[in-house]
């Protein structure tokens, strides 16, 4: 059935249907709740630190703390980000 909407194709309400009342919804981007995750060589590659500097940075409180994984260390991009923007700040629970 084709889809009568005045909407571009990327931005399409969240029912699929754009009847002028619907919420515009991006399909372009991510959800703001997802956050893609980074190993360890690619943090060191961002900040431009050690690995021990990392490490000792944050047992300090000095930088964002590690996702718990079984078997990398793994950290949430957005907080990285923001550490080198000079704006990251702890996180209240730090899992």
């Amino acid at each position: 059935m084709p889809r009568s909407s005045s909407a571009p194709p990327d931005r399409l309400p969240a029912s699929g249907v754009d009847d002028g009342s619907s919420t515009i919804v991006s399909r372009g981007a991510p959800p703001p709740c997802l956050d893609r995750l980074l190993t360890g060589p690619e943090v060191r590659a961002l900040v431009r630190l050690s690995r021990s500097t990392v490490w000792r940075y944050e047992r300090a409180g000095k930088f964002p703390p590690r996702i718990p994984s079984s078997n990398r260390a793994l950290w949430r991009e957005s907080e990285i980000a923001a550490w080198i923007a000079g704006t990251w700040t702890p996180r209240e629970n730090s899992s």
